[in-house]
Order: C-alpha cells, then structure tokens, then sequence
C-alpha cells in the first residue's frame, strides 16, 4: 500500500528547513529543498515561499497531492525528510559539558538553597519550574547557584548547563538569539546546525531538552528579554535565572522569585576563618580586627572575600592610599581598602584596565592599556587577584565584578586624570585590533579579506607566534566580546579606523563560527560609521559586506541584499574590483536562496565579468583561482536549480578539478555533494554515490552537519535507484 506523505509533515519539513540550520548547511538543504519543489511541482511553477506558515502549509498541501501520483517521487521526498532529525542530533562532541566548580568560600545560604529544592519538588500542576535568584552584586547569587547545581546532580545527572552571560557578546548586552546560539552551543549542537532564526533556536532548544530531567543555570542575566523565551514548558526542565542587582519585572518573567540575604555576622564570621585558614575554636569570639572588617562588609560576601584577600597578602600602604569617606557600598568600600594596599605599579595598572570595562582582561591587553613592560602586567594582575580585585578565569584571562570595576575606574579619574584614561582606550583598542587582525589572518590564511594591512607589527609577548586556523579561530571566539567592546569604544572616542580594522578582524567567527547575532549590533555600527567617515573606501564596503553575511545567514535576505548593494558601491567608488565581483556574487547566492535560479544566474554572470577585467597588476589578481572556482561552484547550483542539468554539471565537474588543483579539500568536498545531487536528478546514481564517497574521505572532524546531509542525500539516491 502506498504511504501517503501528508500535507503535515511536508510543512513541518518545510518549516524546518526555513528555521532548523544556518550555515553553509543549511543553505545547501535550503536550495536542495527548492528543488524537489520545483521538481515535484514542474519547472514554470512560481518560486516556493517557505518564509510564511501559511504560505507553508498551502504549499505542502499542493505538494501532497501531486505526490500521491508520483510513488518514486514520495519516496524520495520521504528519504529527503530524515535530515532534519540527523541535523539536530549534529553534535561537535559531548552534548553537556561539565559544569563550574563552585567556589569554596560558601556560608549561610542553606534557606535559599532550601527555598530553590521547595520549587524543584513542588507539584507541577502546568506552572513552569522557573526560578529568579537576585540580590546586591557581589551578596552571593552566582556562588548559591553553583552550589544548588552541584547539590542536584542526583536528579539532573549530567544534564546541567551553566551559561554566564559575561561570556556572550553584545552590544551593549547579548540579545535573546545570541543568549540561545550560545545555549545551544553549551548543549553541543554544531555551529553548521544552528538555526537562523530566533524562534527556529527556540524550537531547537526545547527538542534538545524534551524527554529528560535538565537544568538550565543563566547567569548575570540583565533583561527579562534575554531568558524568557527559555521557562520550561515541561515537568522535567527546570530553569535557573541569576540577576546580581534587583530583580527582573515579575510581568516580564513567569519565575518564583526568591532573594539572596546578607550574610549574618555568625555565619561572617565562619566564612572569614575558613577563608583565612582560622583553625581556632569556633566558640572563640571575634577580634576587633575581625569585627571591623564583618561590619564593612555589611554581610556581602565578596566584599568579606576582597577583604581577607587584602589582609593575607601582607602588602604595606602604598602611597596612592585614598582617604576618601566610606562609600556606603560594603563592594566598593573593600576594593578601595584592597586598592589601597597594592603596590603602586600594580595600582597603577589594575585602574587603568578598569576603564570603559572591557569584558575580558590579560597581561598582553593590560600592559597596553598601562603602556607598561609585559612582565609588569602579569605581576599587577598577579596581585590583584591575591587581593580579591580581579577573579580568574581557567583560559588565563580575567574579569572584574562590576563594583569593584566601577571603584577602580572612578579611581582613574582621580589619579591618573582623563586624559591617561583615554590615552588608555586608545592603547588598548589598538592593541586589541593588532591582536585580532594577526589572529583573523592565521584563521583564514586564504582569504583577501583577512589580509593584514601594511606595516602590522609581530606578534605582542605573551601571543601565540604562529597558530594553526582551528586554534586561532578558537581564539578569536575567545576574543570576541573584547572585539566587539572595543568597537563601541573606538566610536565613542573618536576612533573610525581602529573600530572599522577591528570590525574586518571579525570576520572568520561570522564566516566559520556562525557569530551572527553577536556581530550583528556591532556591524549595524560599523556600517554606520563608514558612511559617515569612510564612505567610498575598502573599509566601508567590508562592513557593508560582512553586515549582509550576517543578515543573509539570519534568513533577512531583503536587507542582506541592500547592504550588500552598498557593499558594492563603495568597492567601485574605490576601484576595487575584486571587491565588486564579491558583492556581486553574494547577491546572486541571496537569490539562490530565495528559489529565484534565474536572477542568481545574472547576478553570477556579471560577477564572472568583473572577476574578467581584474589584470596581473590589479590588487586581487593572487586570489582569482579560488574565487573563480567559487563562482563556477556557485553557477553549476544556479544551473541545477534551473533543471539545466547538463550544464550544471559541466561548471561543477570544473570547479571540483580546480579545487583539487587549489589542495582545496573543504570546497572540493561542498562541490562532490553538490556534483553528486545534479548527478541524482539526471538519474545516475552510481555516479552520485561514487561523489558522495568521495566527498565523505575529504570531511574534516568538525563537519558533522555535513557528514549528517550526505547520509540522507544517499538515502535519497538508493532509495530513487531501486
């Protein structure tokens, strides 16, 4: 009996495929999937829209119909269907990781941790498990956290995702799409897996959690935005919101508030020993020392750490002491005594690195923004962490608590003057570009557009002289909310150019890391910047350019193309006809994606023709080989999508050969698996299998998306063949 493939399913395909992967990936299956349609459909049919449900579901149910009469077709339809499942479960290794370690210094918060075991075992009855922990920065809320996820590893096991939100770019705080490309990431999903579009993650996210006990920790959470779309909507989930400060609306949040209290002076007092190493009898009553210091931290538990801190590092008065009142704020109140007692080098430093609170701090930055010897920087970060001033992270990079930033930077102001503090910034920002720029190159060694400019130094003490691309792509994640922090500030202080070379070194993470959402704020900057200030140069079109990936990726293809458009205009305004030929190019793959074949087809055409006027003496001539492989790539598709099969597998059939001949083996794979469908649809597939092998012996370790869409794609091809 014929199985019926029903107008339901087609459109949850359909859907899926609209939402369910960004990437290289995903486009591949998008333009497949446009295909099938148009096959099933017939070739003069008009353009499938998958933008809109409705458009969706009107479209599948034309499709189940047809397919009805065409058993072979079904078959195939239903083969191409098993892809999404295969892209969901395309993980980059373990799909949990494991969680932080709590810290040790913990006192009296078993009432919260009580009050958070309460909610965990209360009836479900449809109410989410959905929990806001708040109180004063620096009281302890990140600290309970962790110790309540350690505490419930007998129900959650491995389950457990902790994600602090200090470690999302954005500009000036992570939006709801990148807080969930970042989650997703934590789960294991492969950046080729990553949905577009925001309610495709959310969709993404709540599969990946269905079925089983997790829990979901979102640390330093700033608005509700960010996490609402993440309460659970089952028994089994349960999520944990952390905000150092008030608490978030309860309008704007549906989670059970419960607050973090001060510390009393008892338990004060137990946390200063153990901190301290106090082996002396409990029942002993404090000294004055100990009094004094329990009453300044007004029950705050890191101002009591950064206090201990201070008192253990035995460093005398140094002559920057201040003698300003007491604050009134018990964080602030300890990093002015803990400040005070630094050596005046090391003071000198850790001020001047709090400035405009950069995200993440290392010797190689803070020496720059200190102009200081290398080995000075990691002295001062070196005793500000002995001093409670900074916290440490595993990577060897650092972060100040915003209390404790906010007291150094205002320290700058007074002590070293406004003018060192900007000369700061600028240091820093410059520093930051060189670091990024060098770190792009190594990243993607082949690209024009990570090309270093003339005259950029070695590298800086302290980073990697030569790294291999997959680590310093790893880096330049690692690096990206210093980078994208650093445009704003180079804007702000008067900087165009550093903040347009540090848009261009972002590059490789929008291209191979699927940082979209994180660089989209800062690029909608950038652009605006080089109109203002640039206009008519490379470096406006390379943000105009790289702002159009970003949107193109995000499924916004009307907007991708208009800035892609003005991508172009400032390459010609230039004379840089490589530029021109890339914009071009993308334009023609913005129509691909939209299922308009014969409008890509022109736009890759024109691209041909300019790619065909840049001569041995013109700046890009180097680089022709692999962008005319690409484009002749990029043509067979448009052809394929035509049903001009012959044709499409003449420009495909080159551009494999030109990639061998490049020792290209990432796009010698793409183009085998985009061969290997032309070759399906005209019917041979032994050959389609053959290049689907062959595409398969050429896949890197990481491309598991890839790998998961060539299984499927043969399934497609045996299944049509017998």
């Amino acid at each position: 009996m014929l199985e019926v493939v029903t107008a339901g399913a087609l459109s949850a395909f359909l859907g899926a495929v609209y939402n369910g992967a960004a990437g290289e990936v995903g486009k591949q299956l998008l333009v497949s999937t446009h295909e099938l349609v148009h096959r099933t459909l017939g070739r003069r049919a008009v353009a499938p829209t998958l933008t809109e449900p409705a458009a969706r579901d009107d479209l599948a149910a034309r499709l189940s119909v047809l397919l009805r009469e065409r058993p072979a077709l079904a078959g195939e339809w239903r083969s191409a269907m098993g892809v999404v499942p295969r892209l969901r479960t395309a993980t980059t290794g373990a799909p949990w990781p494991p969680m932080p370690i709590p810290p040790r210094s913990f006192q009296n918060r078993e009432k919260v941790l009580d009050r958070l075991d309460e909610e965990l075992k209360r009836p479900y009855q449809g109410a989410p498990r959905a929990v806001q922990l708040y109180g004063p920065a620096g009281i302890g809320t990140s600290a309970t956290a962790l110790h309540w996820m350690a505490r419930r590893e007998d129900t959650f096991g491995e389950h457990r995702i902790h994600l602090d939100l200090r470690d999302v770019p954005g500009v000036p705080a992570p939006t709801p799409a990148a807080v969930l490309a970042a989650l997703l990431a934590r789960t294991g999903l492969a950046p080729d897996a990553l949905p577009p579009t925001e309610q495709g993650r959310i969709e993404e996210f709540r599969r990946r959690i269905a079925g089983q006990p997790a829990l979901v920790v979102i640390d330093h959470v700033t608005a509700a935005a960010q996490v609402r779309h993440l309460v659970p909507t089952t028994s089994d989930a349960f999520l944990l919101v952390v905000v150092s400060g008030p608490p978030l609306p309860r309008t704007a949040l549906e989670a059970t508030r419960v607050d973090v209290p001060p510390l009393s002076d008892r338990h004060a007092l137990a946390l200063l020993r153990s901190l301290a190493a106090e082996e002396a009898p409990k029942r002993r009553r404090k000294t004055p020392a100990e009094a004094d210091v329990i009453a300044a931290s007004e029950g705050n538990a890191q101002a009591l750490l950064t206090a201990v801190r201070r008192l253990i590092a035995e460093h005398e008065a140094a002559p920057h002491r201040e003698e300003s009142a007491h604050s009134g704020d018990p964080v602030r109140e300890a990093a002015r005594h803990a400040h005070a007692s630094l050596p005046p080098a090391s003071a000198r430093v850790l001020r001047l690195s709090a400035v405009c609170g950069w995200p993440l701090l290392d010797a190689g930055l803070a020496a720059s923004l200190a102009a200081v010897p290398y080995e000075e920087a990691v002295t001062a970060l070196a005793d500000a962490v002995e001093h409670g001033l900074l916290d440490p992270r595993p990577d060897g990079r650092h972060r100040f608590s915003p209390r404790v930033r906010d007291h150094l930077a205002d320290a700058a102001g007074r002590l070293d003057g406004l003018s060192d503090c900007a000369l700061a910034v600028r240091r820093g920002a410059e520093a930051l570009r060189d670091r990024a720029l060098r770190t792009a190159r190594a990243a993607l060694p082949q690209s024009w557009r990570t090309a270093p400019p003339a005259g950029l130094a070695g590298p800086a003490p302290g980073e990697p002289a030569s790294p291999d691309p997959h680590t310093a792509l790893a880096h330049l994640c690692a690096e990206t909310p210093n980078i994208v922090a650093a445009v704003t500030l180079a804007r702000d202080f008067g900087h165009p150019d550093v903040a347009l070379a540090l848009g261009r070194a972002l590059w490789p993470v929008q291209l191979k890391s699927g940082y979209w959402d994180e660089t989209l704020p800062a690029m909608r900057l950038l652009v605006t910047l080089a109109d203002e200030y640039r206009p008519g140069t490379e470096e406006a079109a390379a943000a105009h350019f790289q702002l159009a990936h970003c949107l193109g990726q995000l499924g916004r293809y009307e907007e991708a193309r208009t800035a892609a458009g003005a991508a172009r205009a400032h390459e010609e305004a230039a004379g840089h006809l490589r530029g021109q030929a890339s914009a071009v190019e993308y334009v023609g793959l913005l129509h691909l994606y939209e299922a308009q074949p014969e409008p890509a087809q022109e736009c890759l055409a024109a691209a041909d023709a300019l790619y065909g006027r840049i001569g041995p003496d013109d700046r890009g001539f180097d680089d022709l080989p692999r962008a005319q492989a690409l484009l002749t790539r990029h043509q067979g598709r448009a052809l394929w999508l035509r049903g001009r099969l012959t044709e499409a597998r003449a420009h495909q059939e080159t551009a494999v050969g030109r990639f061998e001949e490049l020792e290209d083996d990432a796009n010698r794979a793409k183009t085998l698996s985009e061969l290997a469908e032309t070759l399906h649809t005209m019917g041979r597939a032994e050959d389609a299998l053959t290049h689907i092998e062959a595409a398969e012996e050429l896949l890197g370790g990481e491309e598991h998306a890839r790998r998961a869409f060539l299984v499927t794609l043969r399934e497609r091809v045996t299944g049509a063949g017998t």
